[in-house]
């Protein structure tokens, strides 16, 4: 029997002990951060942070890191694994004012996926803080940056409506980095994708052997001219797995043992 996902006043109250309040912010230093509705990680916990004039972000799962790389040039670059990288479109400027929007990331989730196990061993004494997206919908986290000397607490774009800023820094440069989020209901052309990519093109990844704790998930990139660059991370299930067969014979798909709905 699939459990009913409780309400966000059941969830914080369960999980207390491990949230903090939902008001957090942090300044300067690294942040990791994924959505929820269970009360554990609903996709890999993704860490942001600043060194020097550039700024990083980085996710793991069972095909390896996932790496995000925003620099002091205006270019942003995407790598998979260690081989793949991908230049994404420069930012873009929000309204008449200081900001620049680098990219948005958007939390597909949905039942029956599978989910990372154990996420606190990755964590080590590191904390990593859930943001609650009930079904049907959305996270949504944006990262800008603003000219240089802009004051921290300059308001943020009107047009990205009920963002709330979860980290911020000051580069080398000046100018100041944000990273804000929103919880909302996807439009449809977010739909549209996000069902396409699971039950259309529906990814197979191929392994030399069934990971210890498998977990996957596709970050299907896309322009807008509303936002610029934007990332659907979108976890997979059971399915997205296959083993590689002995020699001479085709392709085995085991299925691993799923970690339970989300």
């Amino acid at each position: 029997m699939i459990p009913t996902p409780p309400t966000k006043a059941e969830f914080e109250a369960a999980n207390a002990a491990r949230l903090k309040p939902e008001n957090f912010l942090i300044e300067g230093s690294a942040i990791r951060f994924a959505p929820t509705r269970t009360g554990e990680p609903a996709s890999s916990i993704w860490k942001m942070w600043s060194a020097g004039s550039e700024i990083y972000s980085l996710s793991r799962d069972s095909r390896g890191t996932t790496r995000i790389s925003a620099h002091q040039s205006g270019q942003v670059h995407l790598h998979l694994g260690k081989d793949k990288k991908q230049i994404l479109a420069s930012p873009i400027q929000l309204e008449l004012g200081p900001w620049h929007h680098l990219l948005e990331l958007r939390f597909l989730l949905a039942d029956g996926l599978l989910s990372p196990r154990d996420p606190r061993k990755s964590l080590k004494k590191n904390k990593a803080y859930l943001i609650y997206a009930p079904e049907g919908f959305v996270l949504y986290a944006n990262l800008l940056v603003a000219e240089p000397d802009t004051p921290p607490d300059f308001p943020l774009p009107k047009i990205l409506q009920q963002i709330r800023t979860i980290w911020r820094a000051r580069l080398r440069d000046r100018r100041l980095a944000v990273l804000g989020i929103r919880v909302m209901k996807p439009d449809q052309q977010t739909i549209a994708r996000a069902e396409e990519l699971r039950t259309k093109l529906r990814p197979t990844f191929t392994f030399d052997a069934m990971p210890k704790n498998p977990y996957t998930e596709l970050h299907d990139v896309h322009w807008s001219q509303e936002n610029g660059n934007v990332i659907l991370v979108a976890p997979l299930g059971e399915d997205a797995f296959a083993v590689k067969a002995s020699a001479g014979s085709a392709t085995q798909v085991i299925t691993p043992q799923a970690s339970g709905p989300r």
